[in-house]
């Protein structure tokens, strides 16, 4: 049911609008983030708090939309659209937000190597 909230949430930001049960909603999901995938949505969560917090509703809904797309169940990774995703989705977040690329990355492969247990030298 979440996943159709955060989707509501997404489309009412787009237009402009904040809904009044936006900070549950977003705390809803937390919650339910299993730790392999949580670092990269809690991070993209509280961006997403942040910029509403200052009024950005159509900034919070392209965070959410990156949220949205990428997987958090064995399931969903078994569908997921991995080539549509790095080709399209991504590239599309970075030139709308400007979100520095060294740093998504940097936060990506420091969980490949905390859910992996790869020691750091």
């Amino acid at each position: 049911m979440l996943d159709i909230n955060l989707l509501v949430l997404r489309n009412a930001l787009s237009h402009g609008q904040i809904p009044s049960d936006s900070f549950k909603i977003l705390d809803g999901l937390e919650k339910e983030l299993p730790p392999v995938f949580g670092r990269i949505r809690s991070l993209q969560l509280l961006r997403v708090k942040d910029l509403l917090s200052d009024g950005k509703p159509i900034d919070a809904a392209c965070e959410i939309n990156v949220i949205h797309n990428l997987p958090i169940s064995d399931q969903q990774v078994s569908a997921w659209d991995r080539d549509h995703f790095f080709r399209f989705e991504l590239p599309n977040y970075f030139e709308m937000t400007q979100q520095d690329l060294a740093v998504f990355m940097n936060v990506l492969i420091d969980d490949f190597i905390i859910v992996n247990q790869i020691p750091s030298t």
